[in-house]
Protein backbone atom coordinates (compact mmCIF):
# COMPACT_ATOMS: atom_id res chain seq x y z
CA UNK A 1 0.00 0.00 0.00
CA UNK A 2 1.72 2.73 -0.94
CA UNK A 3 0.95 6.70 -1.94
CA UNK A 4 1.58 7.53 -5.80
CA UNK A 5 2.27 11.17 -6.65
CA UNK A 6 2.21 11.94 -10.13
CA UNK A 7 5.77 12.85 -11.51
CA UNK A 8 9.22 13.54 -10.06
CA UNK A 9 11.34 11.47 -7.69
CA UNK A 10 13.68 12.51 -4.53
CA UNK A 11 16.04 14.98 -5.46
CA UNK A 12 19.29 12.89 -5.57
CA UNK A 13 20.93 15.81 -3.43
CA UNK A 14 18.16 15.62 -1.04
CA UNK A 15 18.80 11.74 -0.66
CA UNK A 16 22.23 11.97 -0.68
CA UNK A 17 22.19 14.48 2.62
CA UNK A 18 19.14 11.90 4.42
CA UNK A 19 21.85 8.91 3.11
CA UNK A 20 24.51 10.56 5.28
CA UNK A 21 22.66 11.19 8.00
CA UNK A 22 21.24 7.68 8.01
CA UNK A 23 24.88 6.60 8.10
CA UNK A 24 25.77 8.83 10.95
CA UNK A 25 23.06 7.51 13.18
CA UNK A 26 23.24 3.99 12.38
CA UNK A 27 26.42 3.37 14.99
CA UNK A 28 24.02 5.58 17.72
CA UNK A 29 20.90 3.06 17.03
CA UNK A 30 23.24 0.00 17.97
CA UNK A 31 24.68 1.42 20.51
CA UNK A 32 22.49 2.97 22.55
CA UNK A 33 19.65 0.56 23.63
CA UNK A 34 22.51 -1.43 25.30
CA UNK A 35 25.02 1.05 27.21
CA UNK A 36 22.65 4.37 27.84
CA UNK A 37 19.84 5.14 30.43
CA UNK A 38 16.89 4.86 28.35
CA UNK A 39 19.14 4.14 25.26
CA UNK A 40 16.02 2.39 23.45
CA UNK A 41 14.01 5.70 23.72
CA UNK A 42 17.11 7.36 22.08
CA UNK A 43 17.56 4.86 19.42
CA UNK A 44 13.68 4.57 18.17
CA UNK A 45 13.91 8.38 18.28
CA UNK A 46 16.72 9.19 16.17
CA UNK A 47 15.13 7.20 13.26
CA UNK A 48 12.07 8.35 13.48
CA UNK A 49 13.47 12.12 13.30
CA UNK A 50 14.90 10.67 10.03
CA UNK A 51 12.12 8.75 8.54
CA UNK A 52 10.08 11.70 9.15
CA UNK A 53 12.61 13.59 6.96
CA UNK A 54 12.54 10.99 4.67
CA UNK A 55 8.65 10.99 4.16
CA UNK A 56 8.17 14.39 3.76
CA UNK A 57 11.43 15.02 1.29
CA UNK A 58 9.00 11.60 -0.74
CA UNK A 59 6.09 14.03 -0.94
CA UNK A 60 7.32 16.85 -1.57
CA UNK A 61 9.52 15.00 -4.59
CA UNK A 62 6.00 13.66 -6.13
CA UNK A 63 7.62 9.39 -5.06
CA UNK A 64 6.01 6.60 -4.00
CA UNK A 65 5.53 6.92 -0.28
CA UNK A 66 5.34 3.48 1.92
CA UNK A 67 2.29 3.66 4.41
CA UNK A 68 1.88 0.08 5.06
CA UNK A 69 4.03 -0.70 7.91
CA UNK A 70 3.30 2.86 9.54
CA UNK A 71 -0.31 2.60 9.47
CA UNK A 72 -0.05 -0.87 10.69
CA UNK A 73 2.27 0.12 14.07
CA UNK A 74 -0.16 3.02 13.55
CA UNK A 75 -3.65 0.63 14.58
CA UNK A 76 -1.10 -1.23 17.02
CA UNK A 77 -0.49 1.84 19.34
CA UNK A 78 -4.44 2.51 19.27
CA UNK A 79 -5.11 -0.79 20.31
CA UNK A 80 -2.66 -0.80 23.22
CA UNK A 81 -3.71 2.48 24.40
CA UNK A 82 -7.42 1.06 24.47
CA UNK A 83 -6.85 -1.98 26.20
CA UNK A 84 -5.06 0.74 28.74
CA UNK A 85 -8.42 2.38 28.88
CA UNK A 86 -10.58 -0.19 29.65
CA UNK A 87 -8.63 -0.99 32.47
CA UNK A 88 -8.56 2.66 33.81
CA UNK A 89 -4.43 2.13 32.73
CA UNK A 90 -4.49 4.87 29.48
CA UNK A 91 -1.66 7.13 31.57
CA UNK A 92 0.39 3.90 31.85
CA UNK A 93 -0.17 2.46 28.48
CA UNK A 94 0.99 5.72 27.04
CA UNK A 95 5.32 5.08 26.81
CA UNK A 96 4.12 2.10 24.83
CA UNK A 97 1.84 3.83 22.54
CA UNK A 98 4.53 6.78 21.86
CA UNK A 99 7.23 3.51 21.08
CA UNK A 100 4.98 2.42 18.42
CA UNK A 101 3.98 6.00 17.15
CA UNK A 102 7.79 6.53 16.87
CA UNK A 103 8.46 2.71 15.43
CA UNK A 104 5.37 3.97 13.04
CA UNK A 105 7.76 7.38 11.65
CA UNK A 106 10.79 5.57 11.93
CA UNK A 107 10.10 2.63 8.93
CA UNK A 108 10.02 5.43 6.28
CA UNK A 109 14.25 5.45 6.71
CA UNK A 110 14.23 1.86 5.80
CA UNK A 111 15.51 2.12 2.40
CA UNK A 112 18.19 4.30 2.99
CA UNK A 113 19.57 1.42 5.75
CA UNK A 114 20.91 -1.28 3.04
CA UNK A 115 23.10 1.74 1.39
CA UNK A 116 24.75 2.77 4.65
CA UNK A 117 25.16 -1.31 6.37
CA UNK A 118 29.16 -0.62 7.06
CA UNK A 119 28.04 1.97 9.95
CA UNK A 120 25.64 -0.80 11.03
CA UNK A 121 28.31 -2.94 11.80
CA UNK A 122 30.78 -0.46 12.96
CA UNK A 123 28.68 0.61 15.50
CA UNK A 124 27.53 -3.26 16.14
CA UNK A 125 30.99 -4.02 16.93
CA UNK A 126 31.90 -1.18 19.20
CA UNK A 127 28.69 -2.16 21.25
CA UNK A 128 29.47 -5.89 21.92
CA UNK A 129 33.56 -4.34 22.59
CA UNK A 130 32.35 -1.63 25.15
CA UNK A 131 29.63 -4.02 26.72
CA UNK A 132 32.30 -6.35 27.11
CA UNK A 133 35.07 -3.95 28.77
CA UNK A 134 31.70 -2.61 30.83
CA UNK A 135 31.02 -6.07 32.08
CA UNK A 136 34.81 -6.81 32.80
CA UNK A 137 35.34 -4.03 34.66
CA UNK A 138 32.08 -4.89 36.78
CA UNK A 139 32.71 -7.84 38.04
CA UNK A 140 36.58 -7.66 38.30
CA UNK A 141 36.61 -3.89 39.72
CA UNK A 142 33.16 -3.25 41.32
CA UNK A 143 32.98 -6.84 42.44
CA UNK A 144 29.26 -7.50 41.31
CA UNK A 145 28.38 -10.86 41.13
CA UNK A 146 26.35 -10.23 37.77
CA UNK A 147 26.83 -7.90 35.69
CA UNK A 148 24.09 -5.31 34.07
CA UNK A 149 23.51 -2.22 32.27
CA UNK A 150 21.26 1.09 33.67
CA UNK A 151 17.96 0.60 35.24
CA UNK A 152 16.22 -0.62 33.76
CA UNK A 153 18.68 -2.48 32.00
CA UNK A 154 19.29 -5.26 35.00
CA UNK A 155 21.23 -8.46 34.91
CA UNK A 156 18.60 -10.12 32.48
CA UNK A 157 17.86 -7.40 30.12
CA UNK A 158 21.75 -6.49 29.74
CA UNK A 159 22.97 -10.37 29.40
CA UNK A 160 20.74 -11.44 26.66
CA UNK A 161 20.70 -8.07 24.81
CA UNK A 162 24.67 -8.13 24.94
CA UNK A 163 24.48 -11.75 23.64
CA UNK A 164 22.14 -10.68 20.97
CA UNK A 165 25.06 -8.37 20.00
CA UNK A 166 27.36 -10.73 20.04
CA UNK A 167 25.37 -13.32 18.05
CA UNK A 168 24.73 -10.28 15.24
CA UNK A 169 28.48 -9.40 15.15
CA UNK A 170 29.02 -13.37 14.44
CA UNK A 171 26.78 -13.00 11.35
CA UNK A 172 28.48 -9.85 10.37
CA UNK A 173 31.48 -11.54 9.59
CA UNK A 174 30.08 -12.70 6.29
CA UNK A 175 29.82 -9.38 5.23
CA UNK A 176 33.29 -8.63 6.36
CA UNK A 177 34.76 -11.49 4.39
CA UNK A 178 33.91 -9.95 1.08
CA UNK A 179 34.82 -6.45 2.28
CA UNK A 180 38.21 -4.67 0.54
CA UNK A 181 39.58 -4.17 4.04
CA UNK A 182 38.49 -7.33 5.22
CA UNK A 183 41.21 -8.39 7.78
CA UNK A 184 40.17 -4.99 10.04
CA UNK A 185 36.32 -5.61 9.30
CA UNK A 186 36.70 -9.31 10.45
CA UNK A 187 39.14 -8.67 13.67
CA UNK A 188 36.70 -5.56 14.78
CA UNK A 189 33.77 -7.93 14.39
CA UNK A 190 35.26 -10.79 15.88
CA UNK A 191 36.25 -8.56 19.10
CA UNK A 192 32.59 -7.19 19.48
CA UNK A 193 31.21 -10.96 19.25
CA UNK A 194 33.68 -12.05 22.24
CA UNK A 195 32.51 -8.82 24.27
CA UNK A 196 28.89 -9.30 23.79
CA UNK A 197 29.45 -12.88 24.99
CA UNK A 198 31.55 -12.06 27.55
CA UNK A 199 29.30 -9.76 28.81
CA UNK A 200 25.98 -11.96 28.83
CA UNK A 201 27.96 -14.72 30.61
CA UNK A 202 29.31 -12.22 33.03
CA UNK A 203 25.56 -11.48 33.54
CA UNK A 204 24.71 -14.66 34.21
CA UNK A 205 21.66 -14.79 32.31
CA UNK A 206 20.69 -18.18 31.27
CA UNK A 207 17.19 -17.84 29.23
CA UNK A 208 19.13 -16.18 25.86
CA UNK A 209 21.74 -19.46 26.03
CA UNK A 210 19.07 -21.84 25.28
CA UNK A 211 17.85 -20.07 21.55
CA UNK A 212 21.57 -21.03 20.65
CA UNK A 213 21.33 -24.32 19.29
CA UNK A 214 17.86 -22.73 16.83
CA UNK A 215 19.47 -20.12 15.61
CA UNK A 216 22.59 -21.70 14.47
CA UNK A 217 20.25 -24.52 13.23
CA UNK A 218 18.14 -21.21 11.38
CA UNK A 219 21.67 -20.10 10.51
CA UNK A 220 23.15 -23.17 8.66
CA UNK A 221 19.80 -24.04 6.71
CA UNK A 222 19.30 -20.97 5.29
CA UNK A 223 22.64 -19.37 4.77
CA UNK A 224 25.79 -21.13 5.63
CA UNK A 225 24.89 -24.48 4.26
CA UNK A 226 24.98 -22.87 0.56
CA UNK A 227 28.97 -21.76 1.27
CA UNK A 228 32.47 -23.70 -0.14
CA UNK A 229 32.65 -26.64 2.41
CA UNK A 230 35.80 -25.28 3.49
CA UNK A 231 34.53 -21.79 4.66
CA UNK A 232 31.52 -23.89 6.17
CA UNK A 233 34.25 -25.66 8.30
CA UNK A 234 36.04 -22.79 9.14
CA UNK A 235 32.99 -20.72 10.51
CA UNK A 236 31.47 -23.65 12.48
CA UNK A 237 34.63 -24.34 14.18
CA UNK A 238 34.51 -20.32 15.21
CA UNK A 239 31.33 -20.35 16.08
CA UNK A 240 31.72 -23.30 18.04
CA UNK A 241 34.65 -22.71 20.01
CA UNK A 242 33.39 -19.21 20.72
CA UNK A 243 30.43 -20.78 22.45
CA UNK A 244 31.71 -23.80 24.01
CA UNK A 245 34.65 -22.09 25.68
CA UNK A 246 32.77 -20.39 28.14
CA UNK A 247 30.95 -23.24 29.12
CA UNK A 248 33.85 -25.49 29.61
CA UNK A 249 35.55 -22.74 31.66
CA UNK A 250 34.41 -22.93 35.25
CA UNK A 251 35.47 -19.36 35.92
CA UNK A 252 32.71 -18.32 34.02
CA UNK A 253 30.28 -19.36 36.38
CA UNK A 254 27.71 -20.79 33.62
CA UNK A 255 28.13 -24.42 34.69
CA UNK A 256 27.19 -23.21 38.10
CA UNK A 257 23.87 -21.31 36.75
CA UNK A 258 22.86 -24.25 34.60
CA UNK A 259 23.50 -26.82 37.85
CA UNK A 260 21.12 -24.60 40.14
CA UNK A 261 18.40 -24.53 37.13
CA UNK A 262 18.42 -28.04 36.88
CA UNK A 263 18.40 -28.51 40.36
CA UNK A 264 15.69 -25.80 41.13
CA UNK A 265 13.91 -27.79 38.48
CA UNK A 266 14.00 -30.85 40.16
CA UNK A 267 12.89 -29.30 43.32
CA UNK A 268 9.53 -28.09 41.49
CA UNK A 269 9.03 -31.22 40.10
CA UNK A 270 9.07 -32.74 43.68
CA UNK A 271 6.81 -30.24 44.72
CA UNK A 272 9.26 -28.13 46.16
CA UNK A 273 9.12 -24.66 44.37
CA UNK A 274 12.25 -22.62 45.50
CA UNK A 275 14.68 -20.18 43.44
CA UNK A 276 13.83 -18.40 40.39
CA UNK A 277 13.31 -21.29 37.97
CA UNK A 278 10.40 -22.24 41.18
CA UNK A 279 8.92 -18.88 41.17
CA UNK A 280 8.87 -18.63 37.49
CA UNK A 281 6.81 -21.62 37.03
CA UNK A 282 4.57 -20.58 39.82
CA UNK A 283 3.86 -17.26 38.09
CA UNK A 284 3.02 -18.75 34.65
CA UNK A 285 0.75 -21.55 36.69
CA UNK A 286 -1.12 -18.44 38.49
CA UNK A 287 -1.32 -16.28 35.42
CA UNK A 288 -2.83 -18.99 33.45
CA UNK A 289 -5.15 -19.32 35.96
CA UNK A 290 -6.23 -15.65 35.24
CA UNK A 291 -6.12 -16.15 31.82
CA UNK A 292 -8.93 -18.58 31.77
CA UNK A 293 -10.93 -16.09 34.11
CA UNK A 294 -10.83 -13.37 31.29
CA UNK A 295 -9.46 -14.38 27.97
CA UNK A 296 -10.84 -11.61 25.64
CA UNK A 297 -10.10 -8.36 27.36
CA UNK A 298 -7.27 -9.57 30.16
CA UNK A 299 -7.45 -7.71 33.77
CA UNK A 300 -5.00 -5.04 33.15
CA UNK A 301 -1.81 -4.22 35.90
CA UNK A 302 -3.16 -3.50 39.04
CA UNK A 303 -6.16 -6.80 38.75
CA UNK A 304 -3.35 -8.73 37.48
CA UNK A 305 -1.47 -8.04 41.02
CA UNK A 306 -4.19 -8.36 42.99
CA UNK A 307 -4.75 -11.80 41.66
CA UNK A 308 -1.67 -13.01 42.37
CA UNK A 309 -1.41 -11.83 45.46
CA UNK A 310 -4.98 -13.59 46.36
CA UNK A 311 -4.25 -16.95 45.94
CA UNK A 312 -0.66 -16.39 47.24
CA UNK A 313 -2.97 -15.67 50.46
CA UNK A 314 -4.96 -18.55 49.85
CA UNK A 315 -2.23 -20.86 49.39
CA UNK A 316 -1.95 -21.84 46.12
CA UNK A 317 0.96 -20.16 45.21
CA UNK A 318 4.04 -19.93 46.82
CA UNK A 319 4.67 -16.23 49.04
CA UNK A 320 7.67 -15.41 46.77
CA UNK A 321 5.35 -14.45 43.31
CA UNK A 322 3.38 -11.85 45.07
CA UNK A 323 6.72 -9.21 44.68
CA UNK A 324 6.34 -9.72 40.82
CA UNK A 325 4.81 -7.49 38.28
CA UNK A 326 4.74 -9.04 35.62
CA UNK A 327 4.49 -12.69 34.10
CA UNK A 328 8.12 -13.24 33.41
CA UNK A 329 6.95 -14.25 29.70
CA UNK A 330 6.05 -12.08 26.93
CA UNK A 331 3.19 -13.96 25.10
CA UNK A 332 1.60 -15.11 28.49
CA UNK A 333 2.42 -11.48 30.14
CA UNK A 334 0.30 -9.71 26.98
CA UNK A 335 -2.72 -11.61 27.36
CA UNK A 336 -2.92 -11.78 31.13
CA UNK A 337 -2.76 -7.70 31.10
CA UNK A 338 -4.51 -6.61 27.97
CA UNK A 339 -6.05 -9.47 26.89
CA UNK A 340 -6.32 -11.22 23.09
CA UNK A 341 -5.43 -7.93 21.28
CA UNK A 342 -2.53 -7.19 23.67
CA UNK A 343 -1.81 -11.57 22.45
CA UNK A 344 -1.74 -10.08 18.69
CA UNK A 345 0.26 -7.31 18.87
CA UNK A 346 2.90 -9.21 20.84
CA UNK A 347 2.83 -12.35 17.77
CA UNK A 348 3.29 -9.69 15.28
CA UNK A 349 6.08 -8.22 17.03
CA UNK A 350 7.52 -11.32 16.24
CA UNK A 351 6.09 -13.08 13.40
CA UNK A 352 6.10 -9.54 10.90
CA UNK A 353 10.09 -9.12 10.91
CA UNK A 354 10.68 -13.18 10.61
CA UNK A 355 7.91 -13.14 7.52
CA UNK A 356 9.80 -10.17 5.97
CA UNK A 357 12.95 -11.40 6.47
CA UNK A 358 12.16 -14.90 5.03
CA UNK A 359 10.24 -13.59 2.12
CA UNK A 360 13.12 -11.02 0.89
CA UNK A 361 15.84 -13.54 1.46
CA UNK A 362 15.79 -15.72 -1.53
CA UNK A 363 16.29 -12.35 -4.03
CA UNK A 364 18.35 -10.54 -1.86
CA UNK A 365 22.26 -9.51 -3.09
CA UNK A 366 24.98 -11.36 -1.69
CA UNK A 367 26.14 -7.87 0.33
CA UNK A 368 22.96 -7.70 2.28
CA UNK A 369 22.22 -11.04 3.07
CA UNK A 370 24.54 -10.54 6.55
CA UNK A 371 22.14 -7.82 7.11
CA UNK A 372 18.78 -9.33 6.64
CA UNK A 373 20.38 -13.01 8.50
CA UNK A 374 20.98 -10.49 11.78
CA UNK A 375 17.56 -9.39 11.00
CA UNK A 376 16.28 -13.35 10.89
CA UNK A 377 18.40 -13.54 14.35
CA UNK A 378 16.32 -10.93 16.35
CA UNK A 379 12.88 -12.09 16.17
CA UNK A 380 14.18 -15.32 16.88
CA UNK A 381 16.60 -14.28 19.84
CA UNK A 382 13.59 -12.37 21.52
CA UNK A 383 11.02 -14.72 20.89
CA UNK A 384 13.45 -17.35 23.69
CA UNK A 385 13.98 -14.22 25.91
CA UNK A 386 10.36 -14.01 25.96
CA UNK A 387 10.16 -17.31 26.92
CA UNK A 388 11.39 -17.13 30.50
CA UNK A 389 10.98 -13.00 30.77
CA UNK A 390 9.12 -10.56 29.76
CA UNK A 391 11.43 -7.73 27.78
CA UNK A 392 7.77 -6.29 26.35
CA UNK A 393 6.56 -4.70 29.83
CA UNK A 394 9.27 -2.25 29.46
CA UNK A 395 8.94 0.54 26.84
CA UNK A 396 12.37 1.05 26.71
CA UNK A 397 13.39 -2.83 25.53
CA UNK A 398 10.39 -2.71 23.01
CA UNK A 399 11.59 0.80 21.68
CA UNK A 400 15.19 -0.84 20.98
CA UNK A 401 13.30 -3.53 19.35
CA UNK A 402 11.65 -1.93 17.02
CA UNK A 403 14.68 0.09 16.67
CA UNK A 404 16.29 -2.56 15.60
CA UNK A 405 14.17 -4.45 13.90
CA UNK A 406 13.31 -1.09 11.49
CA UNK A 407 17.26 -1.07 10.48
CA UNK A 408 18.16 -5.19 10.12
CA UNK A 409 14.57 -6.66 8.43
CA UNK A 410 15.21 -6.09 5.06
CA UNK A 411 12.75 -3.18 3.19
CA UNK A 412 11.27 -4.09 -0.19
CA UNK A 413 11.39 -1.05 -2.67
CA UNK A 414 8.04 0.85 -3.19
CA UNK A 415 6.13 -0.67 -5.99
CA UNK A 416 8.43 -3.85 -6.39
CA UNK A 417 7.46 -5.81 -9.06
CA UNK A 418 8.14 -2.20 -11.64
CA UNK A 419 11.05 -2.12 -13.46
CA UNK A 420 11.15 1.86 -13.82
CA UNK A 421 10.71 1.71 -9.51
CA UNK A 422 13.12 -1.23 -8.94
CA UNK A 423 15.67 1.10 -11.20
CA UNK A 424 14.82 4.03 -9.27
CA UNK A 425 15.48 2.79 -6.19
CA UNK A 426 18.29 1.42 -7.02
CA UNK A 427 20.17 4.98 -8.47
CA UNK A 428 19.84 5.82 -4.07
CA UNK A 429 23.49 6.82 -3.47
CA UNK A 430 25.94 4.43 -1.55
CA UNK A 431 27.36 5.68 1.46
CA UNK A 432 30.06 3.99 3.09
Amino acid sequence: MYRRIDTGSLAPAGVRYLAWLTAGCLPLVAMTPLLLPDGGFWALGLLSVLGLAVAVRGVMGSSLVAWRLPLLLACAALVWWGTGLVHGEGREALPFVGVLLAASAASWVRPLVARCQAAWWWGAGLTGIVTGGWALWQHGMQGVSRADGHAPMHAILYGNWSLLTGLCCLVGMAWAASRPQRRCWLAWLLAGALGGLLASLLSGSRGGWISLPVVAWLLYRLWWCHWPVRRRWRAGMLALALLALPVLLPQTGVQGRVAVAIAETRSYLADDARGSIGTRLEIYRGSLSLVAERPLLGHGLADYREGLRQRVAQGTLIPSVARHWHAHNDLLDAWVRRGLPGLLIVVGLYLIPLWATLRALPDLPASRRSLAMAGLVLPVMFLDFGLSYAFFAYPQALAGYLAWALVLVPSTPPGQGSRSTQSRYRQTPRVL
